[in-house]
Order: C-alpha cells, then structure tokens, then sequence
C-alpha cells in the first residue's frame, strides 16, 4: 500500500495511530464498527474496527477503475431521469462486500466511514445491496482522521440559541 520512504513511514505510522485511537473509540458505542478505508493503485483496502477487533479486508481494483465508477455514480444521482441502483450496487459490491460477514458477526447498527481518496465522494448511504440502501440497514457517520481524537468530546451547547416557529 505504501511506498518506500519517509512520507510512507509517516502515512504507515498515521494509520496506525488513527487506528489505534479509533479502537478505543468505538468499544464505547455497542453496535457501532468503524470503516478505515485506504486506496491504492490496484486495491481498495478497508480495516474494519470494532471494540474488541480489527481485521483488514481488501478488493481488488485499480485507481482507473474506481475512480470511474465514482464518477458515473456521481453522474446517475444527479440525473433523476436515471436508475441509480446497478451502480449502487456495483459500489456496494466493491466497498461493503468484503466486510459485510463482519459487519452481520459484530451485529452491526452504526458504520463509522473514515473514507480516503475518491471514496470521500461516494454517498455511503445510496449503496445497495440489491434489497435496500445502506441507509435502510444502518446509522452512517462520516468522520475525518482529523476527527478521531475528538470523537469523545461532547459539544458545548451552552451559549447556543435557536428561534423556532411553527403552524399548525
């Protein structure tokens, strides 16, 4: 996955890291398994981390290849006269796939996508599996690695206001 060098020891030593503090994270939240995806040039790589677990999963695929599936999902969202669901489904295939057994064993309720490259413009929650959306099957959430050490910090909400109005 990573190439030779100091910027690959610094990336290797990141993901370890990042996994790592992710872990503790997420034994706090039953149900909930985290999704750390990584790219490359001819494999899309997936940890999956649970509160007791973390396993790696990959699929063979090059950049070209993705990428361009990305891009035609992309397009069919934006075109309502199109039918999304063969290419959420390739998606699906691609990305949930090699993790689902893990996902069905951890009982899974929350993913957690930590998402690398293009992957960050795929709409985790339009996936199918040919019966229903992600979004039907689980909670999703979307965080960055920047996020990670804060994920157990709870928001001041102390000097929020908000005005509502309503009628019935």
């Amino acid at each position: 996955l990573f190439r030779s060098g100091s910027d690959a020891n610094r990336r290797v030593a990141d993901v370890k890291g990042d996994v790592s503090l992710l872990k503790q994270q997420i034994a706090a939240m039953p149900n909930t398994v985290a999704l750390y995806t990584m790219t490359s040039g001819d494999r899309y790589r997936v940890i999956v981390i649970t509160g007791t677990t973390m396993v790696a999963r990959e699929f063979a695929i090059s950049d070209k290849d993705l990428n361009q599936k990305v891009a035609a999902f992309q397009q069919v969202l934006r075109d309502p006269a199109r039918d999304p669901k063969p290419l959420a489904q390739d998606l699906y295939r691609i990305l949930i796939g090699p993790v689902q057994a893990d996902l069905n064993q951890a009982q899974a309720q929350t993913l957690v996508f930590s998402l690398d490259g293009v992957l960050r413009y795929v709409p985790m929650a339009a996936l199918n599996d040919g019966k229903q959306y992600l979004v039907e099957r689980y909670d999703t959430v979307t965080i960055t690695p920047a996020s990670i050490p804060h994920l157990s910090e709870k928001p001041d909400v102390s000097g929020l206001s908000a005005a509502a109005m309503g009628i019935s």
